[in-house]
């Protein structure tokens, strides 16, 4: 085998491993005494390192650092401060009502004055609604006096919804009679007009018939209701009838000339009715 070169009987004498780790140690301490005056001396240097769980060390948790309060005992001084600033704020705004309220939040708004701690008692919700009430029906009555005093002035409202009272169905109104009451007497009184006009007719047969309607004619005399029967004309009656009314024709016409004469002086009823040549029919 080869011979260890340190190891041999000629080597220099060697230290041991402890004393190699301790000397390590102690190096590594001065090397760091040394960074923290050089870091200490110079604040202007800025830490560099390459470690990223390397962290600054906290100035207030130092171990030199003051003693400070806790977090309660901070919390309520802060509490307190702001109380003596809101007093000093109130009694600042009482002594002075001149200066305006001055707010940048729009959820703020002004105090009730009705609401306040000095206003004086208001009364309750239903009196002031009854009060209104019987004001309101006050108003009302006082109008209806004025619109039955004063007639002459006219209604005026702007709503188009609103008409005018019916004068026959008002409560004040007469007692009207029933709709067939209304009719039947309207009937009665149609037939009686019907009855005058016919009697005034039957009265009065001078008077003409009028009529503005043509589907209105004439009543035949001869074939009327009331007329008396007529006898039927045999043929050989009418024959011997037709020659003696010719045979007379002549005689006739002279004769009725003379009593036409006559009897154009006569005066008739518009309803009379002449008769000429039955005295020559053999019945």
């Amino acid at each position: 085998f080869g011979r260890n070169y340190f190891n041999r009987a000629s080597a220099p004498e060697t230290e041991d491993i402890d004393d190699v780790e301790e000397r390590d140690q102690v190096l590594a301490d001065a090397a760091a005494l040394k960074r923290l005056a050089v870091d200490y001396m110079h604040p202007e240097v800025a830490v560099e390192t390459t470690d990223a769980t390397a962290t600054a060390r906290c100035y207030f948790d130092r171990a030199s650092a003051p003693e400070q309060e806790s977090v309660d005992d901070a919390e309520e001084r802060a509490q307190i401060l702001r109380d003596a600033a809101e007093l000093r704020k109130a009694a600042f705004d009482y002594l002075h009502p001149e200066v305006g309220v001055s707010s940048s939040a729009p959820e703020l708004f002004g105090r009730n004055y009705f609401n306040r701690a000095s206003a004086p008692e208001t009364e309750e919700d239903e009196y002031a609604d009854e009060r209104a009430e019987a004001l309101a029906e006050a108003a009302a009555l006082k109008k209806l006096a004025v619109d039955y005093m004063h007639p002459e002035v006219g209604v005026t409202s702007s709503s188009p919804e609103l008409f005018g009272r019916n004068y026959f169905n008002r409560a004040s109104a007469p007692e009207i009679e029933d709709a067939a009451v209304a009719e039947e007497r309207a009937q009665a009184l149609a037939d009686a007009v019907a009855l005058k006009k016919l009697a005034v007719d039957y009265a009065h047969p001078e008077m003409g018939i009028t009529s503005a309607s043509p589907e209105l004619f004439g009543r035949n005399y001869y074939d009327r209701a009331s007329a008396p029967g007529h006898t039927e004309v045999s043929s050989t009656g009418s024959r011997i009838g037709d020659s003696l009314a010719t045979k007379q024709d002549v005689s006739n016409k002279q004769t009725q000339r003379g009593e036409n004469e006559e009897e154009s002086d006569m005066h008739r009823s518009t309803s009379a009715a002449m008769l000429f040549g039955l005295d020559n029919v053999v019945a």
